[in-house]
């Protein structure tokens, strides 16, 4: 004789079926907010920045109501650019994009070695430094009394020093 079959009875979570549809339900609310909100955030075309310096690049990108992120790149080319250059930018010119979000842009950073300008009139140090593509700022000092007054006698950065284009070179002269 065989036995009868029992039916296998699973029982019901109480709550169940209430803890389920809410969280249908919630699901559904948030599918539907974002499905609203995110395609009404106001768009905004990214400008083209490419080949403007970085600070007017910021500025345009600012006017739109975006960020920026940089990244500086090392160019070799015969002929590089500017310092500070913009070379790319990410997205692209003329893309869509939500207001508040961020360009990257690729800037050209160039790197110069220090000129020696120690024993030079501020004049001439000054101008060595700018050829160089640094920028330099000359202070007074009447502690170093050996110097001839006006003649450099100590620079912030040592002569061969690689640094970045554009980086303030502080000479020091007699009075």
């Amino acid at each position: 004789m065989t036995k009868p079959e029992v039916p296998t009875v699973v029982p019901k979570a109480k709550g169940g079926r209430v803890l389920i549809g809410a969280l249908v339900v919630g699901a559904l609310l948030v599918g539907v907010l974002v499905g609203w909100f995110l395609p009404h955030a106001e768009k905004v075309a990214v400008q083209n920045v490419v080949n403007l310096s970085q600070s007017n690049a910021q500025l345009v990108i600012s006017a739109e109501g975006l960020k920026t992120s940089v990244v500086n790149l090392n160019h070799s080319s015969a002929h590089p650019p500017a310092p500070r250059t913009v070379l790319a930018q990410f997205p692209a010119a003329g893309t869509l994009v939500a207001k508040g979000s961020r360009v990257q842009l690729n800037v050209y950073l160039s790197t110069v070695a220090v000129p020696w300008v120690v024993g030079q009139s501020a004049s001439a140090a000054i101008s060595s430094l700018q050829r160089a593509g640094l920028r330099a700022r000359y202070l007074s000092d009447h502690t170093f009394n050996s110097a001839a007054p006006g003649i450099i006698f100590a620079q912030n950065h040592g002569a061969g020093e690689v640094v970045a284009g554009g980086t303030l070179v502080i000479i020091y002269a007699n009075s």
